[in-house]
This record gives structure tokens, sequence and C-alpha cells, in this order.
């Protein structure tokens, strides 16, 4: 199992020990999913906030 830190903090290197082992992993997919994650909890903050 993958840690989420680690993917969010050095998803390059993780890329590359993952391509020496065979996989490919989908950068662009990965990026876009932790925007809209950072994105999601800003608002979720946010909510939480005006209660």
């Amino acid at each position: 199992m993958l840690d989420p830190n680690l993917l969010r903090n050095e998803l390059d290197a993780v890329a590359v020990k993952l391509a020496r082992r065979g996989f490919k992993l989908d950068l662009d997919l990965l990026r876009s999913q932790e925007e809209r994650r950072q994105s999601s909890a800003g608002r979720i903050r946010n909510a939480a906030g005006r209660t």
C-alpha cells in the first residue's frame, strides 16, 4: 500500500520507482484528483467555519 502523503509530496519519485517495477502511474490523473481533494477540503473547512 502506498502512503498518501508520499504520493502528495513525492509523486514524481514514486512514479520513477514504480516504473522500474513495470507500473505506469497516471500522473495527470493523480494530480487532478489531489487538486479536487484539496478544493473539497477547503469548501468543507469554510462551511464548518460558518456554523
